[in-house]
């Protein structure tokens, strides 16, 4: 029997954090994202990543075709979705200025993915999911991300992760550490096994 361990409220958000593994939950069709609020049901992940997690492993976030929830480039330095797995840290991608924002990466085949490394500019989410696609439409949460963050500064969130194997990862963005910002990263490296 699954049990309810911590609720979180943010708002109208409301997180239920529960104590059993990941559970896969299907895909809205139309967005391509899960309604709102998700139904995060795993507490937060603190797989921490090690310098052993990287061997033998490649960075294939730069051959993913990358889909957006939204993009603002009316601001200085902000850039399109290609800014999220160019290899620059310069360069960024920013989504419009509202909540939720969801990514998505398209690895065109399925992939073993060890770790995760999201290089954050100051609009960085304090509440965030990662999923995989298993199927043809079923999310699996694989990572679960919570703060209580207050600063705005630029981060580098990176975590390891074990026997995940997927086509496509999507990250969804719910909450930033300033709600009157969108959501911005530099860059998003997904190390997978050569």
């Amino acid at each position: 029997m699954t049990s309810v361990k911590s609720l979180v409220l943010h708002g109208w958000f409301a997180v239920a954090m529960l104590a059993h593994s990941a559970r896969a939950e299907p895909m809205d069709k139309k967005a391509g994202i899960l309604p709102i609020p998700p139904p995060y049901n795993v507490t937060p992940t603190n797989a921490v990543l090690k310098q052993e997690d990287l061997a033998g492993t490649v960075n294939m976030a730069s051959k993913a075709a990358v889909t957006v929830s939204s993009t603002h480039t009316g601001t200085e330095g902000e850039g399109s979705p290609a800014a999220l797995t160019d290899g620059d840290l310069k360069t960024r991608w920013s989504s419009e200025y509202s909540a939720p924002q969801s990514v998505i990466l398209d690895f065109g085949k399925p992939v073993d993915i060890r770790a995760i490394k999201m290089h954050w500019e100051r609009a960085a989410a304090t509440c965030y999911g990662v999923f995989a696609l298993m199927g043809a439409n079923t999310w699996m949460n694989v990572h679960f991300h919570y703060r209580n963050d207050k600063d705005p500064r630029d981060r580098v969130d990176e975590f390891a992760l074990k026997d995940v194997k997927t086509s496509k990862l999507r990250f969804d963005l719910q909450k930033n550490v300033n709600p009157d910002w969108g959501f911005s990263l530099y860059e998003i490296e997904v190390f997978c096994r050569k």
